[in-house]
């Protein structure tokens, strides 16, 4: 039996300041011709020391440390001659993070956040700080928009999991000298991962203040402009600056629940020769309460195209809010084929195939691929992103060869030292090649359609809306969508000047009526974003057998592709 223990202390110091120094501005606001625009020169402002804007964050570290703790045991059990049996299990608990000055604070939703001006929220404050004095004209705010102030002994602020036992099991069964087979399953878990700065809750107010000083409004060019109170010589005003209103918060789950993949595998491997085998297998995961970035205060309703929706939002009077979240899932399957003959005799070669598709319902913490997101998380959570991974590919191929040429010491030509040796002996050669579906994506559309006229109007606010497919988007021919009489309908598809069909798809039709509120929420709202997912589930790019021959997604005119949803 072998069991064992990992303790280990996380410290880690987080200084990202929106602003370094002071932002100054100068627009040529103060030098243009009187009441004509864009006839100043913003040289000419910064030469006469009119500044037209000022902007200041606090430059803080974030001291911040926890504690990761795990142990495990397992053991291998041989059960007869042909049957191994390998069983165990871990433990793993994630300690939330804690500034080291119990500077940071944790905006948590506690109520329904679907219909608009009704969100409920915590303002979670580490007890240490109920000295910490809160601007009145903020602490206004928060109380109109259901979001009270409660102090914690818990210095971090979340409460994490620590029921993570993750037992794991093997089976080895070899039938003949030649055929075994190999059957595998296990539970694990995920931490708390570091995510930069970005569900840092140290960047909470007050801890994390942005300041701004914009001038007073005026007709450009007058004499009764004047500036914002800044100057080079001076610096920024010493007192305003903070206005509560719409200011950014963060947040985590306050129960932490763990993220963890159920991984599980059954593989067949026949040996041909001593050298030569070949496998089948089939490989799973499923992995729930994924870490997500949520945006608890994005409108909880559509309204005409144009209206400002702050008043939609659940907390009206707060701006951005990006919480951490443990409820994203995601699925992986996969078949697999591997053909291998190990280095014997100066050759040596890998062959593998796999057949997979991979599902999930929200974008990568801190997206690098171009994700689009969920559609509208106070609205309808992220189920119905339910679709393809935008890293999902269906088939893959590998080749890999070495081959040591017969030339040189202890080969079959050439073997002794020499001259000639050290020209042409002990040369090898290398072969690898790989080709791969490529990844999928979703058709834009070009603007929604109106009920009264057929044509293009524009889409929606309060949240986005996407092509509606309505034919074979791997056919040919077919005519121009409606509201869009321009798109030219590919004769051919799969080549490089057309992959798809944009005449497969049609833009959105526009809600025929808002109702009496002025939005649509709630179910009714859904169709307008559920019917309007289109995401064409193969490659974008299609068979690339060579680097160089790698394609991006297709571009097509009015309806265009996007990366994920």
């Amino acid at each position: 039996m072998k069991f064992g223990v990992d303790f280990q202390n996380i410290r880690y110091a987080v200084l990202q300041p929106t602003f370094a120094h002071t932002a100054p501005g100068y627009d040529g606001h103060f030098t243009a011709s009187p009441g004509v625009a864009y006839t100043g020169s913003g040289v000419a402002d910064f030469f006469a020391d009119f500044m037209n804007s000022d902007a200041s964050s606090s430059f803080i570290q974030h001291n911040m440390g926890r504690w990761y703790r795990s142990a495990y045991a397992q053991d291998d059990w041989k059960v007869s001659r042909k049957l191994t049996a390998n069983l165990g299990v871990r433990w793993d608990f994630f300690e939330p993070s804690v500034e080291r000055g119990d500077e940071q604070a944790n905006f948590i939703p506690v109520g329904a956040i679907n219909v608009p001006g009704t969100g409920q929220a915590q303002l979670l404050f580490p007890a240490s700080q109920k000295s910490q004095t809160l601007n009145s004209a903020f602490l206004a705010q928060a109380a109109k928009d259901n979001v009270s102030i409660v102090y914690s002994d818990n210095r971090s602020l979340v409460n994490s999991q620590k029921s993570n036992f993750a037992p794991r099991v093997g089976f080895s069964y070899q039938a003949t000298n030649r055929l075994v087979t190999r059957l595998g399953a296990g539970v694990f878990y995920g931490g708390i991962e570091n995510l930069g700065n970005y569900p840092n809750l140290g960047a909470n107010y007050p801890f994390d203040l942005e300041l701004s000083w914009p001038s007073p409004s005026c007709t450009a060019g007058m004499a009764s402009c004047t500036t914002n109170g800044a100057s080079l010589k001076n610096g920024p005003p010493t007192a305003g600056g903070f206005n509560p209103f719409a200011i950014g918060m963060a947040g985590f789950d306050a129960n932490w629940h763990s993220p963890y993949t159920i991984e599980y595998n059954l593989a067949t491997e026949y040996a041909f020769t001593d050298n030569t085998s070949l496998t089948l297998a089939y490989v799973g995961s499923v992995a729930r309460h994924l870490q997500v970035v949520v945006w608890p205060n994005s409108s909880a309703a559509i309204a005409p195209a144009g209206t400002n929706t702050m008043s939609l939002q659940p907390f009206p009077d707060f701006g951005s809010i990006h919480n951490i979240s443990a409820v994203a899932i995601s699925d992986y399957n996969a078949l697999q084929a591997t053909f291998q003959r190990h280095f014997s005799n100066g050759l040596g070669y890998l062959t593998t195939y796999t057949w997979s598709h991979s599902l999930d319902d929200s974008r990568e913490p801190l997206p690098s691929n171009g994700e689009g997101g969920d559609k509208n998380y106070t609205m309808f959570g992220l189920g119905v992103d339910y679709a393809n991974s935008p890293f999902d590919v269906r088939q893959r191929f590998t080749f890999v060869a070495d081959y040591d040429l017969p030339f040189g010491v202890d080969r079959k030509f050439m073997r002794k030292p020499g001259p000639l040796n050290l020209l042409a002996g002990g040369w090898s050669a290398s072969l690898i090649f790989n080709a791969q579906t490529g990844e999928p994506f979703t058709v834009n559309d070009s603007g929604a359609i109106s009920p009264v006229n057929g044509q293009v109007v524009g889409g929606i606010s309060g949240g986005g809306t996407f092509a509606i497919k309505t034919g074979d988007p791997w056919a040919g021919g077919g005519s121009a969508p409606t509201g869009n009489p321009g798109t030219p309908c590919a004769a051919k598809t799969k080549t490089i000047a057309h992959w798809y069909n944009p005449c497969a798809f049609s833009n959105p039709a526009y809600p025929s009526s808002f109702g009496s509120s002025g939005y649509i929420t709630g179910t009714a709202a859904l169709a307008y974003y559920y019917s309007c997912k289109s995401k064409i589930p193969e490659g974008a790019g299609g068979f690339n057998p060579l680097k160089d021959g790698e394609f991006t997604w297709p571009l097509g005119p009015g309806l265009r592709p996007f990366s994920r949803n």
